[in-house]
């Protein structure tokens, strides 16, 4: 990023005059616009792949004051900021698209996806005039990379924040108020289950793909911590769920076309363009996320494996029963230690 490019809002990629599609890239935890999505040869593939790759789309990157919250860790400043970035996000969209009918599709990194996914709760309950609204109801689908989205425990949330602000600021992990019984966060997460649901009763679904970390993240070559486990980093039954063979900050750096994890993307951006959100599903009652997790004990079917069929610019995962299937790709092994987000 140039000194002379402002490090927040929305800054444009691709702008081709005959956009069929939006996509917009959102950053967490200590990120920005370009390094979060750079991968340690250079390569910032949102431009040098995607952009080329999607001729069609308009490609944005979204950048905000992710740093703060290192220095006021507490559940009302966290959950605040978290809102305050959505509309942000928001605004910013629609006082570039207005009311175009075209869909929008983010991709977000780590807490990028909280971001992402109050978008989409609060759209629910505003205004249809509100710009929050007016982007959740065009959103397409939202691809979900290693983002504490939800948890059986829910003490997964301050845990997440007490390993990142404790171990990356180096500050005394006591000295952070616990996250875990927010109870705020967990309205995040059940709510945002809810209102997928809804859309997709509806016959507006919203395509959701989570990718999962399978490594550890090193940190200042002394400590080695994975950041988002499984359990945490997605929600049953919402969407398809891939694990990549990459740690917590290289998940979102894609090398080349080849990297398995791009594959994924590229294959989940189609399956939501491709989608009929015209038609309504057969009848049946929409379960949050809490329902489907305690009914089928944490185990859903239907998990997508990297790899499988890839033809031109389209990518299909084929679905398996239980399957864990690493990933492979991403510049997983290679921990550098540029600020480049969590």
């Amino acid at each position: 990023m140039s000194q002379t490019e402002s490090a927040y809002g929305l800054g444009e990629i691709s702008s081709p005059d005959n956009a069929t599609v939006d996509i917009v890239f959102v950053h967490g935890l200590f990120g920005n616009r370009r390094s979060t999505w750079t991968s340690s040869s250079g390569n910032f593939w949102p431009k040098e792949l995607l952009a080329k790759d999607y001729p069609q789309a308009r490609i944005f990157t979204f950048g905000y004051d992710a740093d703060v919250i290192a220095t006021r860790a507490d559940q009302e400043v966290t959950y605040g900021k978290i809102e305050s970035h959505a509309v942000e996000i928001c605004n910013g969209l629609v006082g570039i698209r207005g009311k175009l009918d075209r869909p929008i599709v983010f991709i977000a990194h780590s807490m990028g996806g909280l971001v992402c996914a109050k978008v989409i709760v609060s759209g629910a309950t505003v205004s249809s005039e509100d710009n929050v609204a007016i982007v959740a109801s065009q959103t397409r689908g939202i691809i979900f990379m290693a983002t504490p989205i939800y948890g059986s425990d829910l003490a997964i949330w301050g845990n997440y924040l007490r390993k990142v602000l404790g171990i990356i600021q180096k500050t005394n992990p006591n000295h952070i108020k616990s996250l875990g019984d927010s109870e705020k966060l967990r309205e995040l997460a059940n709510t945002f289950s809810e209102a997928l649901g809804k859309r997709e009763a509806e016959g507006r679904k919203i395509g959701i793909a989570f990718m999962i970390e399978m490594l550890e993240t090193e940190i200042f070559k002394l400590n080695k911590v994975w950041i988002v486990k499984e359990d945490s980093a997605w929600i049953p039954g919402r969407g398809d769920r891939s694990f990549v063979r990459a740690n917590h900050k290289n998940i979102c750096k894609f090398a080349s076309k080849d990297d398995e994890g791009y594959k994924m993307v590229v294959g989940s951006i189609q399956k939501f363009l491709d989608m009929d959100v015209d038609s309504k599903p057969k009848g049946g009652p929409v379960f949050n996320a809490r329902t489907i997790r305690n009914a089928v004990g944490g185990n859903v079917s239907g998990d997508m494996v990297a790899g499988d069929k890839f033809k031109g610019d389209k990518f299909r995962g084929d679905k398996v029963m239980g399957n864990k299937m690493a990933a492979r790709g991403n510049d997983a092994e290679d921990d550098d230690d540029n600020d480049d987000g969590f």
